[in-house]
């Protein structure tokens, strides 16, 4: 009895330069432009919010998106708003979004300076 070992060889796989070349990664601009206007509107929304539990979503948002690489500095007025409210969580992201911010792009952190005078 011979035993053939055809099933045991592995098949060849073509070379990278025969395949065809795949598009470029399509760009989540538009995406992120639509997430910074729905970010925006929340966080600059009247709506009676007495715990506001709203702009805490909107800014766990924010700097959920800001963690992953999205770049949320659009909302640097909206998000340096929020500053006046008195809710501890939320000062608290507010103050994740300055850091970054701020280590990267200096030149909108002076716009801080007055919210930090409070």
């Amino acid at each position: 009895m011979t035993t053939s070992n055809a099933h045991l060889q592995s098949p060849i796989l073509p070379c990278a330069c025969d395949l065809p070349s795949l598009p470029p990664p399509r760009s989540d601009n538009l995406l992120t432009a639509g997430k910074i206007h729905e970010l925006r509107l929340e966080l600059t929304s009247e709506k009676k919010d007495p715990k506001y539990a709203r702009k805490t979503a909107a800014m766990k948002k924010v700097v959920a998106n800001m963690t992953m690489g999205s770049d949320m500095s659009p909302l640097y007025q909206e998000v340096l708003a929020c500053m006046k409210i008195s809710n501890l969580e939320i000062k608290k992201m507010v103050y994740l979004f300055l850091i970054n911010y701020s280590r990267s792009k200096p030149e909108i952190a002076t716009l801080a300076v007055p919210y930090l005078d409070d």
